[in-house]
C-alpha cells in the first residue's frame, strides 16, 4: 500500500516504524515540479469507458493540451504560480500550504475534465473543440 501525504503531523511513531516512508520537504519539490507532475499525471489518467476498457479519452488530452500553457511556465511565470503566489500571501480559515492548495487544484481540473469528457459522450455531433476549451 502506498499512500501520500502533505505531512507527517499525526504518524505516531509506531507508523513510522513499521512503514517505510519517503518525505520530501517542501524545499525539494519546487512548484514547478509539482505542476509537471500533475500535468502528466491528468494527460495519462484513465478511466473505464462505456465496454469497460481504461483508456483517455480524447476531450480529456485536448483538454489538459489546453490548458497546459496556463499551468506550466514557459520562461516566465504561469498564471496557477502566480494565483497560487496570491494566495498564500492571503488570509485563510484554515493553514494554507502549497500541497493542499495544489491539491484543491487538482480536484478542480478533475472535475472539469470530467465535465469535457461528459458532454463529448452527450454530444457526439458536436464535440468540444480546442477553441472552446480556452474560452
Amino acid at each position: 500500500i502506498i499512500l501520500e501525504v502533505d505531512s507527517l503531523n499525526y504518524a505516531t511513531p509506531a507508523t513510522v516504524s513499521r512503514c517505510g516512508m519517503v518525505w520530501f520537504s517542501e524545499d525539494t519539490v519546487t512548484t514547478d515540479m509539482a505542476l509537471n507532475h500533475l500535468v502528466r499525471a491528468l494527460s495519462k489518467e484513465s478511466s473505464p469507458d462505456k465496454s469497460g476498457t481504461e483508456t483517455v479519452p480524447a476531450a480529456q488530452t485536448n483538454f489538459v493540451a489546453s490548458v497546459r500553457q496556463y499551468i506550466l511556465s514557459e520562461g516566465s511565470t504561469s498564471l496557477v504560480v502566480d494565483a497560487l503566489d496570491f494566495a498564500m500571501k492571503e488570509e485563510h480559515v484554515m493553514e494554507a500550504t502549497r500541497e493542499r492548495l495544489l491539491h484543491t487544484f487538482k480536484a478542480l481540473m478533475v472535475q472539469g475534465i470530467g465535465m469535457v469528457v461528459a458532454y463529448d459522450e452527450n454530444h457526439p455531433d458536436f464535440p468540444m473543440a480546442g477553441e472552446h476549451m480556452e474560452k
